[in-house]
């Protein structure tokens, strides 16, 4: 299932406030669980690549330091970002 269907298929149902919750629920374990799978792959050292609003697009930078919940990236002049595992692709 896309997405989309996804989205269109909870927008157009009669979920309780609960059965909501706990979608919400499920969302946020795979989102950790994504993130703990890229973040087994960084070390300091290697490029990564996210997409930032702030900096207007798609970001190229370093790891610094891999953290609890975040990574710390290296973006040479745009700065040093702490940035979500699974918000980060390997370059």
């Amino acid at each position: 299932m896309k997405a989309i269907e996804i989205s269109q298929a909870i927008l157009n149902s009669d979920l309780t406030f609960g059965e909501m919750n706990g979608i919400i629920e499920a969302i946020n374990l795979k989102r950790k669980m994504i993130g703990a799978v890229v973040k087994s792959e960084l070390y300091p050292g290697v490029n990564v690549v996210f997409t930032s609003t702030k900096l207007g697009g798609k970001v190229t930078g370093s790891v610094v330091k891999v953290m609890t919940k975040n990574v710390l990236v290296n973006c040479g002049a745009a700065g040093q970002w702490r940035v979500p595992a699974s918000m980060l692709t390997v370059a």
